[in-house]
């Protein structure tokens, strides 16, 4: 996609979204003057509290246009195209100069058991912005994760509500090795949440490690089917890599390594490679922001040094 094909695309989208707004806020002040007139005889004659019963039914009316607004206006669409636009100038072409062997999808995501075999799925998942490539060797997949816990109430007549919190929310990458470590070794910062221990075809169980470092201890969980194996990857240079990528995230975070794979959650509440308004759209701002995105995933690889002997890399 060319710019003059992205700014045309862009200024569209602006354009019908702020005529949009002043529509909806023309209209909904509208409404609430026109209930206020119409209520203003009943006001005078029986008192303000008349009005304020009334007020729900102009609210419910507002409410309702505002949704068919959204839903219909030519601007919606506008918006959807811009955000295609966006994610094929923006993101795809910064995805190419950096990785190899690039496929990006940004309306898919990783399937629910994929992401199930280190931390729970929960009662509402959705996965977007897919991304499978090669960096330095190694290959990788990522995208956003969002998982949710689903919350049933009751109030005092019988009747019951629905309503969903937040379990994760952020990345979930994985990448693969050349050699297969046979175990399973799963840390995670103290407030990750959901962290699941699945024990693989051979069902080997898991043991909770310490390391000689009290403050690795005190931050991150251990768990690992062997503790040679756990120890021969979770060296002093190792753990502090980890620690140093933990206080970007606050310890919110998970690494599994599971044969010949290393997961990584990060528990950030972000959605990343997401487009601000067209309005608002700076492109060397944004193209900073791209570059930090993909400098996430690729800190993975430098700093972990994943592509070294000991996973499986070249000497």
């Amino acid at each position: 996609m060319e710019k003059a094909e992205f700014e045309a695309i862009r200024q569209r989208a602006a354009t019908l979204s702020k005529a949009r707004r002043r529509i909806i806020i023309y209209v909904d002040l509208g409404i609430l003057a026109a209930s206020i007139l119409f209520a203003l005889p009943t006001v005078m004659r029986y008192g303000f509290f008349f009005f304020v019963t009334a007020l729900p039914t102009s609210m419910f009316f507002i409410m309702i246009f505002s949704i068919m607004m959204y839903l219909f206006h030519p601007a919606r669409y506008a918006m959807e195209t811009y955000k295609l636009a966006y994610k094929t100038y923006f993101i795809k072409r910064s995805l190419e100069k950096t990785f190899t062997n690039l496929q990006y999808t940004h309306n898919m995501g990783l399937p629910r058991p994929m992401v199930q075999t280190v931390m729970t799925g929960g009662d509402r998942y959705s996965s977007n912005d897919f991304i499978m490539a090669t960096y330095k060797d190694i290959n990788f997949v990522q995208a956003d994760v969002h998982t949710e816990r689903e919350n049933r109430s009751r109030d005092s007549h019988g009747h019951t509500s629905t309503h969903y919190t937040t379990i994760f929310r952020g990345r979930f990458l994985i990448f693969e090795f050349k050699r297969d470590f046979n175990f399973r070794l799963v840390l995670f910062g103290k407030r990750f949440p959901g962290a699941r221990l699945t024990s693989g075809a051979e069902g080997k169980k898991f043991k909770k490690m310490e390391t000689e470092s009290v403050d690795f201890n005190r931050r991150f969980n251990i768990y690992a089917q062997d503790g040679f194996e756990a120890f021969y990857i979770l060296d002093p240079s190792f753990m502090e890599k980890i620690q140093a990528i933990g206080d970007s995230y606050k310890d919110n975070m998970l690494f599994a390594f599971i044969d010949k794979k290393l997961y990584v959650a990060l528990n950030d509440n972000n959605d990343s490679f997401e487009p601000p308004q067209p309005d608002r759209l700076n492109e060397k701002t944004e193209l900073a922001e791209v570059e930090k995105e993909i400098k996430t995933i690729m800190q993975f690889v430098d700093k972990l040094a994943l592509n070294r002997y000991m996973f499986g890399g070249k000497k």
